[in-house]
């Protein structure tokens, strides 16, 4: 089973006086617990989303310890890297409008996500991308390295891969289906530039041609 981010502590007790069998287990699930709760706040190797396992039985209670057991908790690190990694695309991206903000989209598993961002499991394979048609120009083209949305999906990914070292963030273009479509955004979209090159001009990607199908940059994010 994948799992992003895997924290096993055995927690030391040191017990003065005699405990029954049934105290100690009550105190040892106490400072798991504890322990845990200290992983989640630090937002970074843990999240809100994760599994109990109690002697290796999934979803016991931890008091159910037996004596030289442990407690494992798998985390699920999937929904706070897309969350930091949608937080740091709005920011990065230019605020002239707010279009090219409120564009970014993300897609679990190849459709497009509308629910809770804590929901998305840890196996899935996350992209997240921004609709706009000129986003790609944004990206990579060389005259707009003064802006803000320069290179902004390799920023994006290496932001990601610092933070979430336990997530694979790759930079790719994609194709979107036309069900991500807005009311002023079309999707596909078809280039209407670089005609097909005169002799001794090196010829365009194919998918910078005119007439061809966009690709978008975008940056997925996937289980090591």
């Amino acid at each position: 089973m994948p799992v992003n981010s895997t924290i096993r502590r055995q927690v030391d007790l040191l017990v003065s006086g005699p405990l029954s069998p049934k105290a100690i287990a009550a105190t040892f699930a106490k400072s798991a617990r504890n322990l845990r709760d200290d992983l989640i706040k630090k937002g970074e190797t843990a999240s809100t989303t994760f599994d109990t396992y109690v002697d290796g039985i999934k979803d016991v209670k931890e008091e159910n310890v037996k004596i030289g057991g442990n407690v494992l908790y798998v985390f699920n690190s999937m929904p706070p890297a897309v969350s930091y990694a949608y937080s740091f695309a709005v920011s990065r991206s230019p605020r002239r409008t707010g279009r090219f903000q409120r564009s970014w989209i993300v897609a679990v598993n190849g459709i497009k996500y509308n629910g809770h961002i804590e929901d998305i499991p840890s196996n899935a394979s996350v992209i997240l991308v921004n609709i706009q048609p000129y986003s790609r120009k944004l990206d990579v083209s060389k005259r707009h390295k003064i802006t803000s949305a320069s290179h902004i999906t390799e920023d994006i990914r290496q932001a990601v891969q610092r933070r979430f070292p336990q997530i694979n963030a790759e930079r790719l273009f994609v194709n979107l289906p036309s069900s991500v479509s807005t009311i002023d955004t079309k999707i596909p979209y078809i280039l209407k530039g670089r005609a097909a090159p005169s002799a001794g001009r090196r010829r365009p990607r194919a998918d910078t041609a005119r007439g061809a199908v966009m690709t978008y940059p975008a940056v997925m994010l996937s289980p090591k």
